[in-house]
């Protein structure tokens, strides 16, 4: 069987079986690979900081538009990505209408 990466994502076994990741959720695991899959794009979009590392600049609205979850999820998603040191999250003024900078960890 030929597996086009264009149709299938890429599950780390790791966050199935890890003593570290037992506490995340499956909408976790989930989100972690789709935002791990966006980063590719985010290159392309020049999204890339005065280090070289890559991150992904999406407000919670366009995120929860993107992955059909409520802001809220959204939120409560990236709190647990932030616990579990699978993403890391610098938050920008609101009052620039920004969004927050998302770093996506590799395993």
């Amino acid at each position: 069987m030929n597996y086009d990466d264009d149709y299938y994502y890429y599950l780390p076994k790791a966050l199935l079986f890890e003593e570290e990741y037992r506490d995340l959720s499956p909408y976790a695991i989930i989100f972690y690979i789709l935002l791990l899959s966006k980063k590719e794009e985010a290159v392309e979009m020049g999204w890339v900081d005065d280090d070289g590392e890559i991150y992904l600049a999406y407000t919670r609205e366009e995120l929860a538009g993107m992955f059909g979850f409520s802001t809220s999820r959204i939120t409560n998603l990236k709190y647990r990505l932030q616990i579990a040191d699978l993403i890391t999250v610098y938050k920008h003024n609101p009052l620039l209408h920004q969004p927050d900078r998302i770093y996506v960890k590799e395993l």
